[in-house]
């Protein structure tokens, strides 16, 4: 069977979390999932108003 996502083990060497490295807790994967998901709209949101910015300067040639 093919295997899709972190192995337990990977996950509680990255993150520290759930009580062993046999498991990954669905709360602890949802609530890391949450904080990628915020960090990329963060970083969306500067990528765009750089874009707005160099869009801006373009125009004021």
């Amino acid at each position: 069977m093919r295997h899709l996502g972190p192995m337990a083990q990977d996950w509680h060497a990255a993150f520290g979390l759930g009580k062993g490295d046999t498991t990954i807790p669905v709360v602890d994967a949802h609530g890391v999932l949450l904080v990628a998901i915020q960090a990329l709209r963060r970083e969306l949101g500067e990528l765009r108003a750089e874009v707005d910015q160099l869009h801006q300067q373009l125009a004021d040639r």
